[in-house]
């Protein structure tokens, strides 16, 4: 069972507050870890660390026939659009500088921090530009045994995880398989302050600066994000792969179980590899293409325009890992 959390000062905030209160009031929150201990062997096998990976992420696939350009092409951006929530008239979401703080609980506390510690390297590589350790957690990761038993008791016990910053209660969406992850965000202008909704559903916000053809006059700020895995699917995995994939979980949008069989070369995958074959030991060259390019540049520049970024990024990290052939019917 989940301890019960401080009063919760976020709904009381929720409507006509700056960002920075709300994510105050968010992060604050609380639960007990000591309700989400492991049994010792998914302790151990998950967060054991190979020490194998070495500084190539890549997998050798012996027997496959080269892909032409213009199948890359299309495998490079399927995997764009699986990650990727774009609008023509709203920027992505992201994290502003120094917010990103990795959390993770459910197994030992070594097992914790060293996710936490490879999570906080790699989102400065990518430049993501993490808070400083000691920060209030506003990437939480939480690894359980039962995810529709544990979010069931979660959405209880701290509703205020389902729920965007602007007080719209939407559903997460639905995950088939061992994990799930959302955001909760909200658009907001240069002064912190997240837009409203006219009685007609119309967007109310006022600013001393225009927009433009390329850039909108709000900012979509993450302000948590959270990650729940079953622990079972941990099994036989290293920290970095682990970490890796809570990362990019984080700071993406979509549902991993879209890319398999896509041929796209993706930590993302990693969950669904079958026991025994070859899966990506880290963080690859496509994922760390695509995170870069997310977090480069104006935060405020329209989806549309920053997707056919992203997809150039990708399709030349593609040049230096190939995509593999997607499984048929894709």
């Amino acid at each position: 069972m989940i301890e019960n959390a401080p009063e919760n000062r976020f709904e009381a905030q929720a409507r006509g507050a700056s960002i920075s209160r709300l994510r105050i009031a968010a992060l604050a929150l609380a639960f007990g870890a000591t309700a989400l201990s492991a049994p010792a062997m998914a302790q151990q096998e998950s967060a054991q660390a190979s020490g194998e990976a070495g500084d190539d992420n890549r997998v050798v696939i012996r027997g496959q026939v080269p892909l032409s350009e213009k199948e890359t092409k299309k495998i490079a951006d399927r995997f764009v659009k699986e990650l990727t929530v774009i609008s023509n008239f709203d920027p992505l979401t992201r994290y502003e500088p120094e917010v990103y703080c990795p959390g993770v609980v459910g197994l030992t506390e070594n097992g914790n921090d060293a996710i936490e510690a490879r999570m906080r390297t790699v989102a400065e590589v990518a430049g993501v530009r993490p808070a400083k350790p000691g920060c209030a957690t506003s990437a939480l990761v939480v690894l359980v045994d039962d995810k529709p038993a544990f979010l069931k008791q979660f959405r209880k016990v701290h509703p205020i995880y389902f729920q965007n910053l602007d007080g719209d209660l939407g559903g997460i969406g639905e995950e088939d398989g061992p994990s799930i992850a959302w955001h909760l965000s909200a658009l907001i202008d240069e002064n912190g302050t997240p837009s409203s909704s006219s009685a007609d559903g119309m967007q109310v916000y006022t600013s001393t600066s225009g927009g433009s053809r390329l850039h909108s006059m709000l900012t979509a700020a993450i302000a948590m994000s959270v990650v729940v895995i079953e622990r079972e699917a941990l099994i036989g995995l290293s920290v970095e792969q682990v970490a890796d994939y809570a990362l990019m979980r984080s700071l993406t949008n979509g549902d991993p179980a879209k890319l398999e069989g896509s041929g796209a070369a993706t930590i993302l995958t990693v969950l669904s590899t079958p026991m025994g074959e070859e899966s990506y030991a880290s963080l690859t060259d496509w994922d760390l293409a695509y995170l870069q390019e997310r977090y480069k540049g104006d935060p405020r520049m329209y989806g549309e325009r920053k997707g056919s970024a992203l997809r150039a990024s990708v399709r030349k990290a593609s040049d230096e890992q190939p995509a593999t052939k997607a499984a048929e019917g894709d």
